[in-house]
């Protein structure tokens, strides 16, 4: 997230399917919460969009209501199978405003989405782009693990370096 409030806020992500799991698993966890902040987060139930992380999914989800600051941004991470495919982020302060995004649709099994506080608005990166950063690191990373057993095996990168990237 970019532009955070500069209060104590809650994200979560609002998803129109809810269930009984419960995805918070340490006691007290969603006892400790501000009730006023996720009372807010209940909105726009009336909607159909209920909180995820707090109210539940139909399977497993992780998150953190609460960002972790990195440079001058704030990152929330949601992962496992719970995260829904179609979603809006919501956001409320202590102070009692909220803000909620438009409809997003998740178009591969990891993404990202940064959304900016002072505008509501989020972007999302394109999906090209996604593909090609995901097969850049697999490729990178395959090509070290298969220098690292060709040397372990005791065979010389400079000799054999036509075979290895054919």
């Amino acid at each position: 997230m970019e532009n955070p409030p500069n209060e104590v806020y809650y994200l979560d992500l609002l998803t129109q399917s809810s269930s009984s799991y419960n995805n918070f698993h340490e006691a007290g966890e969603r006892e400790a919460l501000d009730k006023k902040m996720v009372a807010l987060l209940y909105s726009y139930g009336n909607e159909g969009w209920m909180p995820g992380l707090v109210e539940s999914t139909g399977v497993p989800m992780w998150g953190k209501l609460i960002g972790k600051a990195d440079s001058e941004r704030m990152v929330h991470k949601f992962g496992y199978v719970g995260v829904p495919d179609t979603y809006r982020i919501i956001l409320v302060t202590k102070s009692g405003n909220v803000s909620v995004s438009n409809v997003y649709t998740r178009e591969a099994l990891q993404s990202s989405i940064t959304f900016d506080y002072a505008t509501g608005k989020a972007v999302v990166p394109s999906i090209l782009l996604l593909y090609f950063l995901q097969f850049g690191w697999t490729f990178v990373t395959t090509l070290f693990a298969e220098g690292a057993i060709l040397c372990l095996f005791g065979f010389k990168l400079k000799e054999n370096w036509k075979v290895f990237f054919q």
